[in-house]
């Protein structure tokens, strides 16, 4: 049925004032909420939307949400589980409706 989490907390970040707690920022809820949302579904783009989310817009600060420098760069963020490809679609239509609006 379900499997468990495993090795989560390789991926989580630790408090800079006490190294036994973790970081009370959301990151760390962004990432538990990822990994159970795996065990429920493994095609789930969950990780997807939220880098595309972080990424495209001006007013959020991923470093104050408590996201490592490299956030970028880790396996869960570098190659997360793509949309299905008619979302996809529909989505480089639009890209390409505004662009022509500009």
């Amino acid at each position: 049925m379900f499997k468990p989490v495993r090795n989560i907390k390789d991926k989580l970040i630790v408090s800079k004032s006490d190294s036994s707690k973790l970081d009370s920022k959301i990151y760390n809820t962004i990432i538990v909420m990822s990994e159970i949302l795996k065990t429920i579904d493994p095609d789930y783009p969950f990780v997807y939307f939220i880098k595309d989310l972080i990424v495209h817009s001006r007013y959020i600060d991923a470093k104050s949400m408590g996201f490592p420098n490299n956030w970028l760069e880790l396996p869960e963020w570098k190659n997360p589980i793509s949309l299905p490809k008619h979302i996809l679609n529909k989505k480089e239509k639009r890209n390409k409706r505004r662009a022509k609006k500009k």
